[in-house]
């Protein structure tokens, strides 16, 4: 049933009004708990790899993918923000250098200013957003972000960890190989992202 409608949808955007839309949103609910079941969410049959794949909208405005095998052998474990947290606090250390080198420069004075007066208000970009980068190192890896184990750390449950050491080196490899940072305001940085998840909420072709 699941590759029937994978199959009559290729590429398209499955109506949100049709009994295959329902099949679609169950899967989803199981691959991902976290999702308002109440939520219209919309969901496409997409190329993934070398295959169709069921991709639905996230929160970021991008496609990602997730697999209805999956969905029917077991319900996805962990909570997709955790995860992102534990992508994050892997390579805090390289984001914070980078941060301090950058406002030791001397052709960021304003900002070094401003540090001074509120931390808060400089924030280091991804110019290749965060969540692409991940993505990219799952298809990489030939994982899904639902699949990585994560767990809060023992003596502070605000960080999140990789269960597997494996995987935290292979990202913080990738991550220093791969991102682009850019030192800029708060205000900035927020308009940026704005701006990002307008661009990337479109249709599939």
């Amino acid at each position: 049933m699941s590759r029937s409608v994978l199959d009559k949808y290729r590429g398209k955007e499955i109506p949100s009004d049709s009994r295959e839309y329902c099949i679609a949103r169950w899967l989803l609910q199981r691959r991902r708990p976290t999702i308002d079941e109440n939520e219209r969410t919309r969901i496409a049959s997409l190329w993934y790899k070398d295959f169709y794949c069921f991709h639905y909208l996230n929160s970021q405005g991008i496609w990602e993918p997730y697999s209805y095998r999956k969905a029917l052998e077991n319900k996805e474990v962990n909570d997709r923000q955790d995860t992102l947290k534990a992508f994050r606090w892997a390579v805090y250390p390289q984001i914070k250098s980078f941060r301090d080198k950058e406002l030791e420069d001397a052709n960021n004075k304003d900002l070094k200013i401003l540090a001074e007066h509120d931390p808060s208000e400089i924030h280091v970009d991804h110019v290749i957003p965060f969540i692409e980068l991940v993505q990219k190192f799952c298809n990489e890896q030939s994982i899904e972000l639902a699949d990585i184990k994560v767990s809060k750390d023992k003596n502070n449950d605000r960080i999140v960890i990789f269960e597997s050491k494996n995987i935290c080196e292979k990202w913080k490899k990738f991550h220093e190989s791969k991102a682009v940072l850019k030192v800029m305001t708060k205000q900035d940085n927020l308009t940026k992202k704005r701006t990002y998840s307008q661009k990337t909420r479109r249709k599939p072709r």
